[in-house]
């Protein structure tokens, strides 16, 4: 399963990468994002049909949020030159937070 989260992780890659680009205001944009959607939906059906144990799905889907959230709030940051107030990272920090508890106790 671990190649199915490289594989979601490299697709929002992309996708962040895009969401920044400033070749991204063509209008392929929405296309090349909706695209990358419905990859990124697939890999997580194909994931859903491979695991059969409801319990390691669910900590699959830890994972799958972890690699995401890491990717679309880190990536601006360290890649795309984004600097954001210290609120917004304080805010960045509270979602974290949130996705933690809300993973750990639902």
């Amino acid at each position: 399963m671990l190649y199915l989260l490289l594989l979601s992780g490299t697709l929002c890659i992309a996708g962040a990468y895009l969401s920044y680009a400033e070749s991204s205001r063509a209008a392929w944009f929405p296309w090349a994002m909706g695209t990358l959607g419905l990859a990124c939906s697939l890999v997580w059906a194909w994931a859903v049909r491979l695991e059969p144990d409801k319990a390691k799905l669910y900590a699959f889907s830890i994972w799958w949020d972890v690699v995401t959230f890491s990717v679309y709030y880190g990536l601006p940051l360290a890649v795309c030159g984004v600097r954001p107030s210290t609120g917004v990272c304080v805010g960045a920090a509270i979602v974290a937070c949130g996705l933690v508890v809300v993973k750990v106790y639902s």
